[in-house]
């Protein structure tokens, strides 16, 4: 944020890793965190859902190439990190 705030001409500057992933993974790293089995937990599949989806991915490569940015943090760290902060909400 800092680099982003040196700037001499403001800009919006996504900070992602362009990386694609899917719910499932999210939800799979998530439970393995708390050691559940995401599988047992989970009886139904709403129906509504969208059979497809149209991918999205977070393209940071304007703070890549302008603020010579890079992630520092992967995925699954990331989804770990999540996991704890809803933990630590619920008490």
């Amino acid at each position: 944020m800092w680099l982003m705030l040196q700037q001499t001409r403001p800009g919006d500057y996504v900070v992602a890793t362009g990386q694609l992933h899917k719910v499932r993974e999210v939800v799979q790293v998530a439970f393995d965190h708390v050691q559940l089995d995401w599988r047992a937990s989970s009886n139904t599949i709403p129906t509504c859902a969208p059979r497809r989806t149209v991918p999205s991915r977070g393209q940071p490569r304007r703070a890549r190439r302008d603020l010579s940015w890079q992630p520092a943090t992967s995925f699954e760290a990331l989804i770990r990190e999540m996991t704890e902060a809803e933990l630590r909400a619920l008490d």
